[in-house]
Parts: C-alpha cells; structure tokens; sequence
C-alpha cells in the first residue's frame, strides 16, 4: 500500500537533506609514506581511504573595513596685523655761534670752539672799537701796529660751545620731510648730471624716512 507524502512535507524532507549533505574526503598515503587529506581523489600509485565529512556552513559575511577618519586640522592662525613702522626722528638745531637753524635726523651734537667775538662779547659801541684799535677819529683809515689788548684780548679769547636740539612732533617731522623732497625734486629739474646721482640718492633716503608717515 502505497503512502502519499504531502509536499509541504517533501519540502521540508529536501531541505533537511540538503542541509545535512556531506562532503567526501580522501586520505591518501604516497611510495614514501607522507599522509595527506584532500577533497579529490588520491593519484595514481598512492594507497587511498575515503570518508565522509560534514562541511561547516559559511559564515557571516565580514564586517566592512571601518573607514579610518583623519582629524580635522585645526584652521590656521590668523596673520597677525601688519606692525606700524615709526616715524623716523628728526631733530630742530639750533648753531650756538649765529643762531641758524638746521636738521638733524640723530640730534647729536659735538662740542666746539668758538671766539667770545662771535658770540658777541664782550658788548662793544663804534667808540669802544676805535679806542681798542688805537685809532682817533681823525686817522681812523691808518691801521694801529700795537698788539690787541682790554676788550680785543677778552674777544679773541675762545670758549667752548656746543649746539642745542630739540625733537620734533611726529607730525612735524613729516611735514619737514615732504617739503624737503619737494624742494630735492625742484633741484633735479636744474641739476647738472653729475649732480642728480647726489640728489637722487637722497630722495631715496627721505622716502625711506617717510614710511611710518604713511
């Protein structure tokens, strides 16, 4: 009497067969006695034993590679602002023996000589002069031939001096030297041209001077 299998059962029977499938191994012994397993069957010449294995069902896939991050670079530092160049000094002198006034761009002065006659002492009347000279009123155009003596002596003597300055404002000591180069560059226009390499190197000098003006 025959039996009628259902097939969601005959399904089901199939699957486990497959699942339950085993592989076949071979051991196979060669001439000079070295063991070895393999899936397929042994070479020729080589004593062979065939047995039956289950293969272990495949794994999980493996895990994607983790993707190695790189850290950010820190944002580069900001360029520091531009430094301000200073203002180059200059310096108001003033000669100590005539009074003129002068630049300095280093306010150093020397000492020096100078006559107490140039420096206007002692205080003398045309009077004084023409008595100190051996002269009288009615022969003043005949020169005296006695040596210098009183206030001539006094006036011949010299003394040291040495000339007096005074820095300028910033602003001052800007103005100065735009007028300079514009008085340098009127000159130029007149120069000879053995004269313009002078000028010109100055011009250099008083630009370079004027960059803290800007």
């Amino acid at each position: 009497m025959r039996r009628h299998v259902r097939p969601g059962l005959l399904a089901l029977l199939l699957v486990a067969a497959g699942a339950a499938h085993a592989e076949t191994g071979y051991r196979c012994v060669d001439a000079t006695g070295r063991v070895a397993f393999q899936d397929r069957p042994c070479p020729a010449g080589s004593a062979a034993s065939s047995f039956r294995y289950e293969k272990p069902p495949p794994g999980p896939p493996p895990a994607p590679a983790a993707v190695e991050t790189k850290p950010e670079a820190p944002p580069a530092p900001a360029a520091p602002p531009p430094q301000r160049v200073p203002v180059a000094p200059l310096y108001a002198c003033t000669n100590a023996v005539n009074g003129d006034g002068y630049m300095s761009e280093t306010g150093v002065t020397q000492p020096y000589l100078a006559p107490l006659g140039a420096l206007g002492w002692p205080p003398r009347t045309l009077n004084d002069t023409a008595r100190s000279s051996g002269l009288s009123a009615p022969g003043m155009n005949r020169p005296s031939v006695s040596a210098p003596t009183g206030s001539n002596a006094l006036a011949g003597a010299y003394v040291t001096v040495q000339d007096e300055c005074r820095r300028l404002s910033d602003a001052a000591a800007c103005a100065m030297r735009r007028k300079e180069i514009g008085d340098n560059r009127s000159r130029q226009r007149n120069a000879f041209k053995a004269e313009r390499a002078t000028l010109e190197a100055r011009e250099a000098a008083l630009e370079q001077a004027l960059a803290g003006c800007r």
